[in-house]
């Protein structure tokens, strides 16, 4: 990517206006994060969870109010011991592979949840968290590439965030189709 960068509509979605200064602009080796991104949000902020171009990169963690989204000079960046407003100085939240990052808060289980691709292990996870800065616990497996070759996605449902279980979209290259699952959680 040269970029990853913000849209909005002022019409409902029918049409959208990408904003040329809400842009995190990548490097000449293509190294940066927050190429690619997901939004949560709580009560005080959106948070933007970023991972580099491609599926493989980090997940960093930055945080905005909610009237300051579109305004990149707003964004505080997780330096692990706080929040700064340089973008270098963000780290991840967690390791990677990581691609195709979703994250939200689960109200039946009290505790922030991550699920992505790890495309390297062919699987989907599901990460834990008490906070959004973590720690985040181990990448358990919620679908195998072992069967369901070629997978990749793995976006939560936010309207199904207060039983004990998640609905998520995954998709499969090859038959080219999306498919929605859901998986059953336990607090452990």
């Amino acid at each position: 990517t040269n970029y990853g960068g913000l849209a909005h509509s002022r019409d409902g979605g029918v049409t959208w206006t990408k904003d040329r200064k809400a842009r995190w602009r990548n490097s000449p080796l293509a190294r940066r994060s927050f190429q690619l991104g997901a939004f949560a949000r709580d009560s005080d902020w959106v948070y933007l969870f970023g991972t580099p171009n491609g599926r493989a990169g980090a997940v960093s963690l930055a945080r905005v109010s909610p009237a300051s989204v579109g305004d990149l000079d707003a964004y505080l960046y997780w330096t692990g011991s706080g929040w700064s407003d340089r973008v270098r100085n963000a780290i991840p939240v967690c390791d990677g592979p990581a691609g195709e990052v979703s994250v939200a808060y689960h109200r039946g289980l009290e505790c922030w949840l991550m699920v992505h691709l790890d495309d390297a292990g062919g699987r989907i996870v599901l990460r834990a968290a008490e906070a959004p800065t973590g720690p985040w616990g181990e990448g358990r497996t919620l679908v195998s590439g072992a069967d369901h070759p070629a997978l990749y996605g793995g976006f939560m449902h936010p309207h199904a965030l207060d039983g004990n279980e998640i609905y998520f979209t995954m998709s499969q290259w090859i038959p080219y189709n999306s498919y929605l699952l859901r998986a059953e959680l336990a607090r452990t």
